[in-house]
């Protein structure tokens, strides 16, 4: 009984973990644009993802020692198994001091990198900031969500 409760509440977190897409068909631009839920990569950071036809967005969204402004010229590196991913900030983005450090940013990345993403697990993030650099590794646990969550947004945007 305890292995079926348990296989039970590991089916339902998984199930609860499935990224929604939102898609709308904007009548008045006539642009497509999709835009997902959030999956928890390490402790307090968390990705997303949306797009406007073919551009794709990755917004990072934490809090702690890893706030910090973002230049127009910080990247971010996607490490994966195979590949470095280079994505670009859309912009100078600050952060908000509310007693955690509070942030929001978000990346601008080609679809050829959204492939790269959805095909091997990411095993860590490296960003730079107006602060330094800092290195963050994804849990094992964790690596394939972003993966799974860029398969879905591929899908939805063929």
């Amino acid at each position: 009984m305890n292995k079926l409760l348990l296989l039970f509440c590991v089916g339902l977190q998984l199930f609860t973990q499935a990224q929604h897409l939102k898609k709308i068909n904007d009548p008045y631009t006539h642009q497509t644009r999709v835009m997902s839920g959030e999956v928890q990569l390490k402790g307090s950071l968390y990705v997303s993802c949306r797009s406007i036809d073919s551009l794709v967005f990755l917004t990072l969204d934490g809090w702690g020692k890893s706030a910090g402004i973002v230049n127009v010229h910080d990247i971010m590196l996607m490490i994966t198994s195979k590949d470095t991913i280079v994505v670009r900030p859309t912009g100078t983005q600050d952060y908000h001091e509310t007693g955690h450090g509070h942030y929001t940013q978000e990346y601008e990345m080609n679809f050829d990198d959204l492939i790269k993403l959805s095909q091997v697990p990411l095993i860590a993030v490296r960003r730079y900031y107006a602060n330094g650099i800092e290195e963050i590794p994804i849990p094992a646990n964790n690596r394939e969500k972003l993966m799974q969550l860029t398969k879905e947004l591929i899908a939805e945007l063929k």
